[in-house]
């Protein structure tokens, strides 16, 4: 892929007059590699733009060179960004160009983000170590990762939860020398990935809450850049197999979407750790049950122009133009007993520093969801989370984050204890956005949310509210 970018970019130079020489291509192997016979760039001979592939050896080589790095070529952000961390990530984001798929909304976030991506620091490692089955599997490769040590400045990288139990369990646990990082279940037995058919063949995976989100009867799902329609999802096998979503190709309809609306409903099992600040808003860690029912699909040609309706909300106005709608023939549902982070900001909707009492509905409606979004967005770029590994919630004054798998990675305890640094990090990168209203570039989730937001009075009550949790 580097070497076919880097020719076509050399034709069009061509074919304007500009001299192609001040680029090149990085070869990272030898003649007899994949990419052996090239030409390489070298310290001797500094070029203004590096073509390299997606490797730390490829993006050593391609630093060394100078110039723009156009490093390619990953099949998602998050690969990219893996690459860039193994090799310290020294040189300035500007350096990089980096080069991948836009066919779906994931990916067009994070390279509108990129930036903020290549910017930010490491992840933030969000193990619980009462997860026994977490324990079980993932302390034995932590050990043959550093040769039987525990150092003490672990503590920081892995929280003192697992390092605790690390110094503790660590001897009695038997491991392998050699093992495949990639074999191993980050969260064993508890998100069954539904499978990808399509014309008897299987083509890929989706994480549970995407499968119920995006991969109901009658979606059109869009998977790799290819669109298709969702004839079949076999969603309750009894047998234990994974769910199974049978696909019909649909390349000649490439402007149809399918847009959902959901039914949610969310009721608190247990709220034993809840801290009242002195502030106003009030923290809490337990356990909630959420449930969410499909009740509408809405077909839409979305090449159209919008035909606005001004007296349907703005949140359920159609993206396009609407083709038809229709309920699902069948129950499409999902129920989750998770444990949950939320907090209360109740005592910020009103007040002096509040809008006035008699807007409180419309604060409640697009304001309180704002800032969730701006929650998700901030642990999104703080954890190695899937954009369906976690769920975001708001009634009333009340912001919900809970696992999508239950008794996952422990990414909700972690954020009750880092949820200003979360939330400043969403807010910075609404800021640096564009947009006036928000858009799907920041704060508006790729799938149904069925919510308008305010983004402009959404930072100012994230400002009141870091300002009123701050220490003194």
């Amino acid at each position: 892929m580097a070497r076919r970018c880097y020719s076509t970019a050399v034709e069009i130079c061509q074919a304007r007059g500009v001299n192609p020489g001040i680029m090149s291509l990085a070869s990272t192997g030898g003649p007899g590699s994949e990419e052996g016979g090239v030409p390489s760039a070298s310290e001797q001979n500094p070029v203004g733009a590096v073509f390299t592939t997606l490797t730390p050896n490829g993006v050593t080589m391609a630093e060394n060179c100078g110039g723009l790095i156009l490093v390619g070529f990953p099949d998602t952000p998050g690969e990219a960004l893996r690459v860039l961390e193994s090799v310290g990530r020294q040189a300035e984001p500007e350096a990089f160009a980096i080069f991948y798929s836009l066919g779906d909304s994931e990916t067009r976030f994070f390279a509108h983000n990129l930036t903020g991506l290549l910017a930010k620091g490491p992840d933030l490692i969000g193990v619980d170590a009462d997860i026994s089955e977490v324990v079980q599997l993932h302390v034995p490769h932590l050990i043959s990762e550093s040769e039987g040590r525990v150092y003490s400045f672990s503590r920081e990288v892995l929280g003192n939860a697992l390092f605790q139990t690390l110094r503790r369990e660590g001897s009695e646990l038997a491991f392998t020398e050699e093992f495949d990082p990639d074999e191993i279940e980050l969260r064993p037995g508890t998100d069954k990935c539904w499978s990808l058919w399509n014309d008897g063949e299987q083509i890929g995976f989706l994480p549970s809450y995407q499968g119920f989100r995006e991969a109901y009867p009658g979606a059109i799902l869009a998977f790799r850049d290819v669109k298709y329609r969702v004839s079949e999802s076999l969603s309750g096998h009894e047998d234990g197999a994974s769910p199974k979503v049978v696909l019909e190709s649909l390349d000649e309809l490439v402007g149809l979407s399918t847009q959902p609306e959901f039914a949610t409903s969310l009721a608190i099992r247990d709220d034993s750790l809840g801290l009242p600040l002195a502030t106003g808003p009030s923290l809490h860690l337990g356990n909630v049950t959420l449930e969410e029912r499909l009740v509408q699909i809405s077909l839409v040609d979305e090449s159209a122009e919008p035909s606005l309706d001004e007296q349907v909300p703005e949140e359920r106005r159609i993206r396009g133009r609407l083709i038809g709608t229709h309920t699902p023939e069948n129950d499409v549902s999902w129920h989750s007993d998770a444990q949950a982070f939320w907090i209360d900001v109740g005592s910020l909707l009103t007040g002096e520093s509040g809008p006035p009492a008699d807007n409180e509905s419309v604060v409640v409606d697009s304001i309180v969801p704002a800032l969730e979004q701006m929650l998700r967005v901030g642990v999104r770029f703080s954890f190695p989370v899937g954009p369906y590994d976690l769920i975001t919630y708001s009634e009333g004054s009340r912001i919900f984050l809970l696992e999508a798998g239950p008794g996952a990675l422990g990414v909700v305890k972690k954020a009750f204890d880092r949820w200003r640094d979360i939330l400043e990090l969403g807010a910075s990168l609404a800021r640096q956005c564009e947009c006036e209203k928000g858009c799907p570039y920041c704060i508006v989730p790729p799938f149904s949310y069925n919510k308008s937001v305010d983004k402009v009075a959404a930072l100012e009550l994230a400002d009141r509210l870091l300002e009123a949790t701050r220490e003194t």
